[in-house]
């Protein structure tokens, strides 16, 4: 929780509310170290210590049953995150998906720039081992004591496309 208010508020806001804290409940606190002014040490920087005085502060009060007669609201609600109706309108739910579509588009144009640099890759690598290959073929020697092979008429075979192929010998 401390992290959270830490990053969220700044320093000034933090020593603020600390002041108005002790202001509104100093004679609950006076018995404790939550009154002295923090300064930054090599420890803690000012509003760290200050942060955990607050922390410290209210549950002092609640531990107490102070707490319990306040009613605590927001004075600027601009800090506050929206969770209503008003955060789903049209217009934010345009902008969040114009925000989303937009690094889709970006996401998309780096994927199709790395396929292009791939199949570049892969057709040189390709004509590299042609070249290779011609360069290291050999023509093969005929030897004249095989037999030749004979002639055989396919003409009639047949050749069937997207039928897998079944070896059961029971059909």
């Amino acid at each position: 929780m401390q992290n959270i208010v830490l990053t969220f508020f700044s320093s000034t806001d933090i020593a603020v509310a600390k002041k108005i804290l002790i202001d509104n409940f100093g004679c609950h606190l006076s018995d404790s170290s939550i009154l002295t002014e923090r300064r930054t040490s090599m420890v803690h920087a000012a509003h760290e210590a200050e942060l955990e005085d607050i922390f410290a502060a209210f549950d002092l009060l609640d531990v107490n049953n102070v707490l319990s007669r306040c009613h605590f609201v927001a004075l600027n609600l601009v800090l506050l995150h929206k969770h209503g109706p008003e955060d789903t309108t049209v217009g934010s739910v345009s902008f969040k998906q114009e925000n989303h579509i937009e690094k889709l588009d970006g996401d998309i144009c780096r994927l199709q720039q790395k396929i292009e640099n791939f199949n570049l890759s892969v057709n040189d690598q390709l004509s590299k081992l042609n070249t290779r290959f011609v360069a290291d073929s050999v023509p093969v020697r005929q030897h004249t004591h095989d037999r030749p092979m004979p002639d055989i008429n396919r003409s009639m075979n047949i050749i069937v496309f997207g039928v897998n192929e079944n070896r059961d010998s029971e059909m």
